[in-house]
């Protein structure tokens, strides 16, 4: 328990981006259990160094390969070719409580949390920082805390509307800075619970952060918040909500797809990203998802297309240009979009918004030709026909939505968490509602938390 707790380790991790000063001074670690807010956070230059930290654990949760490989390995795009323990635990769908990309995962979230909940709980004292700035603050650190709940929720917990029978819990939700390891004692909030925690802090970081625009690149702002709410409500098939949000930044006329499919991953801050963090050649947290995909020499990569998705893939046309990120060769089929040195961590881009905004408003009234307009912006971008009028009636549109943010959005992390929306009945054999797609509370938690109820 203490490897998440004890703020020694968070000192650590807030490893500052070249462009911003060293945050080794920061953090003054009082005992081996906690550290002193006063000693912590002590000025607004203090909270400016802490707050890089924050979005660099954050960029450790999503960027190292977290939750990205472990849905990827799960939904079947992929097969796991590797030694690694772990990866194979999950390839052969038998995770433990030691398994260690979700325990890295788990760890590493309520770390960048707990620095959230550090400068929320100093910030009011501080008298060198304008009331703009704290606001603007205070919606960075409550779309942090919103966004790595649900990122937890989604691979610890089920998806709404499972059996009674099924476990109901979510993730634990703190809201309080983690002071000695009692303070962290506590137990998982239920499915339900959890969605109304993550909508309240997205929420409230949409508001002030409209009033207190950020300008700095890679850093929350209102329409990212708006976009993690779309994915939120979407999730939870919350659809007249989930379009409302995606409606917004369609509307907003901020974001473009890219002629390119590959600019997205290789260059930053595209017109397409709707949410990226940067990362650096110091600080290259991306390299581990790459390394996962990436061919060197004539050895495959650890991660190669599975034949389903070949089979998938192949229903396309050749002249997809998503096909280039697909390769064959004599040693078996791989991809490579994520095949470059340094990439920043997209974490949301446009066609999700698209697809969102394409799906919830078929579900709640929008017109055929709305809905075949979002899908037609990709498949233009794909260089393929566009859907035609002959697409048509409900349950064909959903197909064609399906069938193309299927390839669209291929190793991104994203096709688990569509098939138990959508209730799959096969997930590799599982169904959607499959106890064995639910990551384990991580070891360190249950021996240092005896109110924690694990998962089966």
């Amino acid at each position: 328990m203490k490897k998440i707790l004890i703020v020694s380790a968070l000192c650590g991790v807030l490893a500052c981006m070249p462009f911003m000063q060293s945050c080794s001074e920061v953090l003054e670690v009082k005992n081996e259990s906690g550290l002193s807010n006063d000693a912590a956070i002590t000025d607004a230059n203090s909270v400016r160094k802490v707050m890089v930290g924050a979005y660099n654990r954050t960029q450790e949760v999503l960027g190292r390969a977290n939750p990205s490989l472990f849905a990827e390995t799960f939904a079947g795009d992929v097969a796991y070719t590797g030694s690694d323990f772990g990866y194979r635990e999950m390839w052969t769908q038998n995770m433990s409580l030691f398994t260690g990309l979700p325990g890295a995962t788990w760890q590493n979230a309520y770390e960048a949390i707990n620095t959230t909940n550090n400068v929320l709980a100093a910030i009011e004292k501080l008298s060198d920082m304008d009331d703009k700035e704290k606001d603007r603050t205070r919606g960075e650190c409550y779309f942090l805390r919103g966004a790595l709940h649900f990122e937890l929720l989604r691979m610890w917990g089920h998806q709404p509307g499972v059996a009674a029978n099924k476990i109901q819990y979510g993730v634990i939700i703190r809201t309080e800075p983690t002071i000695g390891v009692s303070a962290s004692i506590k137990q998982r909030a239920t499915v339900s619970e959890c969605y109304d925690f993550v909508i309240d802090e997205l929420k409230k970081a949409e508001t002030l952060l409209a009033a207190n625009p950020q300008t700095e690149q890679g850093r929350a702002t209102s329409a990212i918040a708006t976009a993690y709410l779309a994915r939120v409500y979407f999730q939870k098939n919350d659809h007249a909500n989930a379009y409302a949000a995606a409606d917004k930044l369609v509307k907003s006329g901020a974001y473009q797809l890219q002629s390119n499919v590959f600019d997205v991953q290789r260059k930053p801050f595209t017109k397409e990203a709707v949410f990226q963090i940067p990362v650096t050649t110091a600080n290259n947290t991306s390299n581990s998802l790459t390394g996962m995909y990436r061919k060197f020499g004539t050895a495959l990569p650890q991660f190669v297309l599975s034949n389903d998705f070949t089979a998938f893939a192949a229903t396309f046309p050749s002249t997809d240009k998503r096909q280039a990120f697909l390769k064959t060769d004599a040693s078996g089929n791989y991809t490579v979009k994520f095949d470059t040195t340094i990439m920043n961590i997209t974490v949301i881009r446009y066609p999700e918004i698209l697809f969102i905004h394409a799906e919830s408003g078929l579900e709640t009234g929008a017109s055929e030709d709305a809905v075949r307009s979002d899908i037609n912006l990709i498949r233009q971008r794909a260089g393929i026909p566009e859907l035609t009028s002959a697409v048509s009636g409900k349950a064909a549109l959903l197909a064609a939505i399906d069938n193309e943010r299927h390839m669209e959005m291929a190793f991104e992390g994203d096709r688990l968490w569509y098939m138990k929306r959508t209730k799959s009945s096969s997930i590799r054999g599982l169904a959607w509602d499959s106890d064995q797609l639910l990551a384990k509370i991580p070891s360190s938690e249950i021996s240092g938390n005896p109110n924690i109820i694990p998962n089966p």
